[in-house]
């Protein structure tokens, strides 16, 4: 069983990324993750909100938490191993005074994880929290998933999004 990981980076910024399946092939995601970004970043700006600065640590705290749910086949925010998304941030190299996290699994369209976290009261406020300043962005496919106990159905598509406010 492997993972694709499915890293944001900058050269992903070129603009609003088509919206359709995501392909995972390596680190392609057919600009899906930026699309995430940018969707994230609009609804901030429609509430007021300064737009979430892209931080590769927090991208790296992210993919390492969507991989873990993609090849250890669970959905939470705490991982197998203990760790919060805080900490996972810290062991990135990311100091923080503040820090939240997203995470969805099953849905590979970008509009639909947005939509998904817009309609949940926790995530919404993480997204809509003008005082979180950074994030990062990760997809992960598990091409072979497993269903969880008591699903129907594999998830194959882990999305974590990391915000955080720097320690000055």
């Amino acid at each position: 069983m492997r993972a694709v990981s499915l890293l944001m980076v900058a050269a992903l910024w070129g603009g609003l990324a088509q919206v359709g399946p995501v392909v995972a092939q390596g680190h392609d995601d057919n600009g899906n993750v930026a699309y995430v970004f940018d969707l994230i970043n609009a609804e901030r700006e429609d509430r007021g909100c300064d737009p979430l600065n892209f931080d590769p640590r927090l991208a790296r705290a992210a993919q390492r938490h969507a991989d873990a749910m993609a090849r250890q086949n669970f959905f939470a925010h705490k991982g197998p191993d203990g760790t919060s998304a805080g900490q996972r941030a810290i062991s990135s190299g990311y100091r923080w005074i503040m820090v939240a996290e997203n995470i969805a699994a099953g849905h590979m369209r970008p509009d639909d994880v947005v939509e998904g976290w817009m309609n949940s009261p926790g995530h919404r406020a993480n997204i809509l929290s003008c005082t979180l300043t950074d994030t990062g962005i990760a997809l992960s496919y598990q091409p072979d998933d497993r269903p969880l106990p008591g699903q129907r159905q594999a998830y194959r598509w882990y999305w974590v999004q990391v915000f955080a406010r720097p320690a000055r």
